[in-house]
């Protein structure tokens, strides 16, 4: 998010292959230019001049960049390393006219703003996973750089100090485990010594330049700050637990929530009328004054992120969506969708109502049942979603990543959490039990046979998993794949020796695929293209054809070589053909097959 430098009513929001303005203060939007890649806007600058100049920094692409006339934006990478350009952070230090840029992977980048020619400034780095930038305006400036938190690559994110315009970093602490990712960090505005960085545990506040910090904020992860510069001491923080605000340098908060949907909120910026808050799911809200609760401003976003889908097994003109941010959709036999998350957002429940939505899975005994798989837990309806209960209870990690309910008894489900493991309920999620026999702690895809109910497959970073006897023993088979990262597996209904997979690749990873075992998983072998610059999201398959097959891809880095979008193939993975429109599809997180002979896909 970023404001005019020309226009006190104007405002610039990035999302999804898009940057939208409005120039009545968010009464309304549009889309600013086209040319940009399908990957999130993730950071915006304004650069001086006649009207507003912009660059948007992705995740994926790099740089691009407006100009204020024309029909769209223009790559901005010059310099730059050729592959995976997660940007993060871009800041401008104008008495030089220096643009700075922090990513993953690489560090800090710079360049003039007259012409693009971006250069390395890492020296004195311990990693290169920068997450967060802030610049006290100077020649030189001064910077500050936040790190990402990376057990698996021993980065422990940090706050790292430039007194010489990025040509050498010192450490400026933060670099512990327990206080994770550095996700913002804003400057005194009158004194480079006062800082402020927003952490995966808390708000920290130095006044000595990093050589000493204070936990000054406690509630939780924090994404974004805002320093009002005519009063330093009022800051604004956003993050999964909402909105706080201070008005003595954090000596105490309030809750700033008055009116907002709970959600995760990730962008803040102010004007002149009011403060701004970005968040997934809920678009763009706005809040005139401390007396005057917020209102969301999204007339013309399009910023709905379905998360997951699921056809009803009777009758496929029921679908059931979960939008991120926002809860469970259903649509009705005529057509129409209307909100069915009763029960799903309590206020009262796991972290203050936040519930991004990770999975929906269905009971295929019974179209009454569906479960409900959040950050915050499970949640279970027995009434086609006009209903929700919390079924939580004991599981020691509630972020729930996949969901799978046995095909012959609704209230058996497996869920797999993020760092906790897999659990088991055999009464629908009243209580819970560990499969402690499982070792790997976090399985991203869980699925049982759809003939024997003691045959279950656990897809993880090393490789798939599977047990014969209801979890007792579990044995590693991946004989045959060349890439181990499991991300989405199906078992085909009518023959369940016949099993496919999919991967996730990555640079630094063997090419990856979709993979067939015709043996319940004894063996694989690839079938269709070897991916190396996308993942394989979901699959589905058809419930009578065991070798009519689905599949959904998006890209890991940008520029991409591998299809994504949604595919189909008629020959057990040998050839696939897209479906719909590719160029408008790139993230497609999940794909249900109708179960009722209609052959209606939905993703």
């Amino acid at each position: 998010m970023v404001f005019s430098r020309t226009d006190a009513t104007t405002v610039y929001v990035g999302l999804d292959g898009a940057v939208f303005g409005s120039s009545d203060n968010g009464g309304a939007w549009t889309e600013l230019g086209t040319g940009l890649p399908d990957d999130s806007v993730a950071t915006l600058v304004t650069l001086p001049g006649a009207g507003d100049v912009l660059r948007a920094g992705t995740w994926g692409g790099g740089v691009w960049a407006w100009d204020g006339s024309g029909p769209g934006w223009g790559e901005w990478n010059t310099g730059m390393p050729a592959t995976y350009l997660r940007v993060n952070s871009l800041v401008l230090n104008e008495p030089t006219s220096t643009l700075y840029a922090a990513m993953d992977s690489y560090g800090i980048y710079t360049t003039g703003t007259a012409s693009v020619n971006w250069q390395a400034a890492t020296a004195g780095l311990p990693h290169l996973e920068m997450r967060a930038l802030a610049v006290f305006p100077g020649d030189p400036p001064v910077l500050y750089a936040g790190g990402s938190y990376s057990s698996w690559k021993n980065d422990y994110g940090g706050v790292y100090r430039s007194a010489d315009g990025g040509a050498t970093w010192t450490g400026a602490g933060l670099a512990e485990a327990w206080i994770g990712t550095v996700e913002a960090l804003v400057i005194h505005p009158s004194d480079s010594d006062v800082v402020y960085a927003g952490t995966s545990a808390g708000v920290f506040k130095t006044i000595d330049a990093g050589a000493n910090w204070s936990q000054v904020g406690t509630f939780g992860s924090v994404s974004a700050l805002y320093l009002d510069p005519v009063s330093p001491d009022h800051l604004y923080t956003a993050g999964p637990s909402g909105i706080f605000k201070t008005v003595n340098g954090g000596t105490s908060w309030s809750d700033y929530d008055d009116g907002l949907r709970r959600t995760y909120y990730f962008a803040l910026g102010m004007n002149s009328a009011a403060l701004f808050a970005g968040g997934y799911g809920s678009g763009v809200s706005r809040r005139a004054s401390d007396s005057v609760p917020w209102e969301t401003v999204n007339s013309g976003l399009d910023e709905s992120s379905v998360t997951a889908v699921e056809i009803d097994p009777l009758d496929s003109r029921i679908v059931y969506a979960g939008v991120w941010g926002q809860g469970v959709f259903k649509r009705g036999t005529g057509g129409a969708w209307t909100r069915a998350a009763d029960g799903v957002e309590d206020p009262a429940s796991y972290n203050g109502g936040l519930h991004f939505i990770q999975d929906l899975a269905l009971a295929p005994s019974d179209a009454d049942t569906l479960y409900l798989g959040t950050n915050a837990g499970m949640f279970r309806s027995e009434n086609r979603a006009t209903t929700w209960v919390n079924a939580t209870t004991n599981i020691g990690n509630p972020w729930i990543s996949a969901l799978a309910v046995d095909w012959s008894d609704r209230l058996h489900v497996l869920a797999a959490t993020n760092g906790g493991g897999l659990y088991e309920t055999f009464n629908g999620g009243d209580s819970w039990s560990h499969v402690s026999t499982l070792t790997e702690d976090r399985p991203y895809v869980v699925t049982f046979d759809p003939v024997d109910a003691d045959s279950i497959y656990v897809g993880t970073g090393n490789g798939i998993f599977k047990t014969t006897d209801g979890g007792v023993v579990w044995t590693l088979q991946n004989t045959g794949l060349t890439n181990t990262w499991v991300n989405a597996i199906v078992v085909a209904p009518s023959d369940p020796l016949r099993v496919y997979l999919g991967t996730v690749a990555f640079s630094w990873l063997p090419p990856g695929g979709v993979f067939v075992s015709e043996d319940a998983g004894g063996t694989w072998a690839r079938v269709g293209p070897a991916f190396t610059d996308v993942r394989v999201d979901d699959l589905g398959v058809d419930p009578d054809n065991p070798f009519v097959v689905y599949r959904t891809t998006s890209p890991t880095k940008y520029p991409y070589t591998d299809p994504v979008g949604s595919h189909k193939s008629i020959d057990g993975g040998l050839t696939w053909s897209a479906l719909g429109n590719p160029s408008k599809e790139f993230y497609i997180r999940d794909l249900d097959v109708a179960r009722d002979g209609t052959e209606q896909i939905y993703t």
